[in-house]
């Protein structure tokens, strides 16, 4: 490592472990024996930050890293203030309600389109943000009471650090089927350069990870158009 790297990882280390005690302190200290209790896995927290920052200055990043990267690192202590049910429920609500939206959306249709004289573009659309608004409350509201119960437990720091791993999985979800449309609309790279893209750290990996859930999507978006073309004008 060069002494500009070694400068910049000593900085960086002191920054992302002095910001990480200051934020986590900010937010517990009405409840000082559950910081206590927390202390034990700081070190794996610690080389999980020092792992990040390294990467940032030891491989050549473009501003599109450092973005994507900052999204994740604001992901990560999203995840530890809201804890492990908050965050798996906007994980679990995400795709449950997007699955069932696209599933049974269908009923909902059915049951508009005997009470509304809309047309039937409409109909498919509000019947599908309906769907999913339902299972996205329903599924946070479980979350809620799950959360009160760990609490009541001193389960509290697990469900915290729990948290913080699965609001990442949720942003890179999130990313990925932005990153995904993205890849349609930079055509012949006129946004982003390939160059850039196929050096790019974040981009690729996170990008891969939407082919699980995409392609229901874009089944869905396709049916959609092909009864909308059907339609007589």
């Amino acid at each position: 490592m060069s002494f500009k790297k070694l400068i910049f990882a000593k900085i960086g280390t002191r920054f992302l472990t002095s910001g990480y005690s200051i934020l986590y302190f900010l937010y517990s200290f009405k409840d000082f024996p559950l910081l206590l209790s927390f202390l034990p896995v700081l070190p794996s927290i610690f080389f999980i930050l020092l792992s990040l920052f390294y990467s940032f200055y030891s491989l050549t990043m473009s501003f599109l890293d450092i973005v994507l990267g900052s999204l994740l690192i604001y992901a990560l202590f999203k995840g530890i203030k809201n804890g492990l049910f908050i965050e798996l429920a906007s994980l679990i609500s995400l795709i449950l309600g997007i699955y069932i939206a696209i599933k049974f959306s269908y009923v909902v249709r059915k049951a508009l389109t005997g009470h509304v004289s809309w047309s039937p573009k409409y109909i498919e659309i509000i019947a599908f943000a309906l769907t999913f608004i339902a299972v996205v409350l329903a599924v946070h509201v479980l979350a809620k009471v799950f959360t009160g119960i760990m609490d009541f437990a001193f389960l509290g720091w697990i469900n915290k650090l729990a948290g913080g791993f699965f609001s990442v999985v949720k942003t890179i979800l999130l990313l990925s089927i932005v990153l995904n449309l993205f890849q349609k609309i930079n055509i012949n790279n006129m946004i982003v350069k390939e160059e850039t893209l196929d050096n790019s750290l974040f981009y690729n990996p996170i990008q891969e990870t939407s082919k699980y859930i995409y392609p229901s999507l874009e089944t869905w978006y396709n049916d959609f158009k092909k009864k909308k073309e059907s339609e007589p004008v």
